[in-house]
């Protein structure tokens, strides 16, 4: 079951952080929107979140979060949601809330 009030930066670093080559500046979180099949993208700098700029991002369930690497155009690690309350992270495919 996800976690009441789970935070962006408390569920990055509930799965060891973001590597060194991460641009924290550019994160993207996917969300599903309620009774659709559309979505909802999110642009948030951790960078800013962790310098105390701007409020970090309360996360909902099937939240995707992308992490971009730099000198990769293109590539993203996706690191979902649902891997985070299932005991590691899952790549690619969501995994539907129990």
């Amino acid at each position: 079951m996800l976690r009441d009030n789970l935070t962006l930066s408390r569920a990055l670093a509930t799965v060891g952080g973001t590597r060194k080559e991460a641009k924290v500046s550019e994160i993207t979180i996917y969300r599903q929107i309620p009774g659709s099949d559309g979505q909802e993208i999110l642009k948030v700098d951790l960078a800013a979140i962790k310098k105390n700029q701007t409020p970090d991002v309360l996360l909902k369930p099937y939240d995707v979060i992308d992490v971009s690497e730099n000198g990769f155009t293109g590539a993203g690690l996706l690191e979902l949601l649902a891997g985070i309350f299932l005991g590691g992270v899952r790549n690619s495919v969501p995994v539907p809330r129990p």
